[in-house]
């Protein structure tokens, strides 16, 4: 073995180590930068979006006495059981039907002269409270309008919206409520979606905040929790 090659190869030696150093160092490096990025992507990945409130399918009931939220109201058989109006009525005498609910604990026999009568039919305006259970409408008391002192009807308020949507927005909206069994009529007016029920608890109301926009829909019970 000649001379060069025992002075070169202690040099070799020397230069590989010095180059294996740094090499070893960026591999790490580039390791441990994977494992950050994937740490990263892994962290700030989008948290799951809450899903959204079920679409209420029944009206609620109440948990004390409740009145009509407008008294005196009129209550009307039509030969099928007592209904206790909160809706439009029939515009013919007699009155054959009105949008409303069916009356538990009703007796024509005890309102006396409170009450018309055409064949079948009898109806009144009645003050009158009772329970709701959901369904049905248990009278508690009942008097003949001209018999009965009579609250003043609450003046119902229209809630401002936060932010105006545009009459083709509400529309739809109304046209999306409208199919649902717990409304009893809407109509859009004053930059809002008002949308009668027989009655609301507050969580329709919350429902339809959440759905739709704070103030974009206003629900109005029909029945309200006695005072």
């Amino acid at each position: 073995m000649d001379t060069t090659t025992l002075l070169t190869r202690p040099l070799l030696t020397r230069l590989g180590r010095s180059l294996a150093l740094p090499l070893l160092a960026l591999g790490l490096l580039a390791a441990c930068g994977g494992e950050d990025v994937a740490r990263d992507e892994t962290s700030t990945g989008s948290a799951p979006s809450a899903e959204p409130a079920a679409t209420p399918t029944a009206v609620p009931a109440a948990p004390g006495l409740v009145e009509p939220a407008t008294p005196p109201a009129t209550v009307l058989d039509d030969g099928d059981g007592p209904v206790l109006c909160l809706g439009p009525m029939t515009l013919a005498y007699p009155p054959t039907s009105c949008s409303g609910v069916p009356v538990a604990g009703w007796d024509w026999a005890d309102e006396g002269a409170g009450h018309q009568a055409e064949g079948d039919v009898r109806w009144g305006s009645y003050v009158v409270t009772g329970r709701w259970d959901g369904e049905t409408f248990t009278v508690e008391t009942a008097e003949p309008a001209g018999k009965a002192v009579q609250p003043p009807s609450p003046a119902p308020g229209l809630v401002k919206p936060p932010v105006t949507l545009a009459q083709a927005e509400l529309k739809q909206i109304r046209s999306a409520l409208q199919d649902q069994p717990w409304v009893l009529g809407s109509a859009v007016t004053g930059g809002q979606v008002r949308v009668d029920v027989t009655y609301d608890d507050g969580s329709l109301q919350e429902w339809a905040d959440e759905e739709y926009g704070e103030g974009a829909v206003v629900v109005t019970g029909q029945l309200v929790d006695a005072s």
